[in-house]
C-alpha cells in the first residue's frame, strides 16, 4: 500500500489585519552629465484581507504619507498637493484566489469624494480657470488610470501578489503569472509586457515563514526588438538595453500575510539612460513596553526579545535578497547570463 504524493499549496490563505512602512524610491537619470531626478515617498498603510468564497477582498488605507525629490520644484508640487492624498486613501480590491487583481470595488467612493472636493474647494486652490481645467484634466486622468490599470502599479503588484497557485513542489517548468504591463519611462509609446515566476524559495525547517522571489519574463521581445532597432539613432545607438523586475517576499505560510517584501526594477538604454524603481515594505514597528523587552525565543543558545528577533528576521531576509541580487547580470530581456 503506497499513498499518492500530493501537491499542496505553497502558501494558505486566511483572513489578517496588519500595519506596514512602504518606502518607494524612483531615479530618473536622462543625461549621464546631468544629475538625476530622485523622488521618495515613505507612507504607513494598514492592509486587511479577507477571504470570501471564490475571492480575496483586500482593504488598503494609507494613514500616513510624505514625498519629496532633489528637485525643489517637485518638493513644492507634493507640497500643494500633499492634502488630496485623502481621495485615495481607502482602496478596496477584489483578487481571485490566485491572488491576481480583478477590479477596484469602491471607485465610486473615490469618484463621490473627488467630485465633492472638486465642487467646493477648487477654486480656493487654483482661483484662475484655466488652471483648473487643467488641474481637473489631469487629476481625472489619474483616477482612470488607477481604475484601469491598478493592477499593473508596481506597488500594488507588490502588496498583492499572485502567488498563491504555486505549489509545494516547483516543477523544473516554469509557471507563470498573468500578464503585467509597465510603460516605459525612457522609450516614449513603448510597453513592456511581462509575467513572473518562481526563481527560488528558501524556509527553514519547522518554520511557517517562506522566503519567495520572483523574476520577470518578457512576453513580447519581438515587438520590442523591433521598436528599439527603430530607434537606435534617436537615442545615439541602444547599447545595452535592459529590463528587469524582481520581487522578493518574506510570507506567513499559514496565512498568506506578508512579513517583508522589496522590488526592484530596472530599465536602462545605456549608460546614464537609466531608470529605477525600489520599494521596501516592512511591519510597521512594534512599541517598546514590558512585554516587549521580555525573552521571546531561543535561537541557537541566543536569546532574543519580541524586537530584537523581528530585527534577526528582517537581516535574515535583506540577506536572502541581496544573495540573489549581488553579481547579477542580464541580457537584453532579463535572461541571466
Amino acid at each position: 500500500m503506497f499513498t499518492l504524493f500530493k501537491n499542496k499549496n505553497l502558501i494558505n490563505l486566511e483572513n489578517f489585519e496588519s500595519s506596514y512602512i512602504l518606502n518607494i524610491k524612483s531615479y530618473t537619470s536622462l543625461n549621464k552629465d546631468k544629475e538625476p531626478l530622485i523622488i521618495e515617498r515613505k507612507s504607513k498603510i494598514k492592509l486587511k484581507q479577507i477571504i470570501e468564497g471564490s475571492r480575496i477582498i483586500n482593504t488598503y488605507f494609507l494613514t500616513e504619507t510624505e514625498e519629496n525629490s532633489n528637485d525643489e520644484n517637485f518638493n513644492k508640487f507634493f507640497k500643494k498637493l500633499s492634502f488630496l492624498s485623502f481621495i485615495t486613501e481607502e482602496l478596496k480590491i477584489e483578487r481571485s484566489l490566485r491572488g491576481q487583481i480583478l477590479t477596484l470595488l469602491n471607485m465610486d467612493q473615490i469618484e463621490k469624494k473627488w467630485k465633492n472636493w472638486k465642487e467646493k474647494k477648487l477654486y480656493e486652490f487654483l482661483p484662475i480657470l484655466k488652471d483648473q481645467e487643467n488641474f481637473v484634466t489631469s487629476f481625472e486622468k489619474g483616477l482612470l488610470f488607477l481604475k484601469d490599470n491598478i493592477k499593473n502599479e508596481l506597488a500594488y503588484i507588490l502588496l498583492f501578489p499572485e502567488i498563491y497557485q504555486f505549489k509545494d513542489y516547483i516543477s523544473t517548468a516554469r509557471e507563470f503569472t498573468s500578464l503585467y504591463i509597465f510603460d516605459s519611462r525612457l522609450i516614449k509609446g513603448a510597453e513592456i509586457k511581462y509575467k513572473f515566476y518562481i526563481s527560488d524559495i528558501s524556509q527553514k525547517e519547522f518554520s511557517h515563514k517562506i522566503n519567495i522571489h520572483l523574476k520577470s519574463e518578457i512576453t513580447n521581445k519581438h515587438e520590442l526588438t523591433i521598436l528599439l532597432k527603430s530607434l537606435e539613432n534617436k537615442y545615439n545607438g541602444i547599447t545595452d538595453y535592459k529590463f528587469f523586475e524582481d520581487l522578493f517576499y518574506n510570507i506567513d505560510k499559514s496565512t498568506g500575510k506578508i512579513i517583508y517584501a522589496k522590488l526592484e526594477l530596472t530599465e536602462n538604454i545605456s549608460e546614464g539612460h537609466e531608470y529605477k524603481y525600489l520599494i521596501d515594505l516592512y511591519p510597521l514597528e512594534i512599541s517598546i513596553n514590558s512585554e516587549t523587552e521580555k525573552i521571546y525565543k531561543t535561537y541557537k543558545g541566543k536569546d532574543f526579545t519580541l524586537k530584537d528577533w523581528e530585527k534577526f528576521e528582517q537581516k535574515q531576509f535583506d540577506d536572502f535578497v541581496n544573495n540573489k541580487l549581488i553579481n547579477k547580470d542580464h541580457d537584453l530581456f532579463n535572461n541571466e547570463k
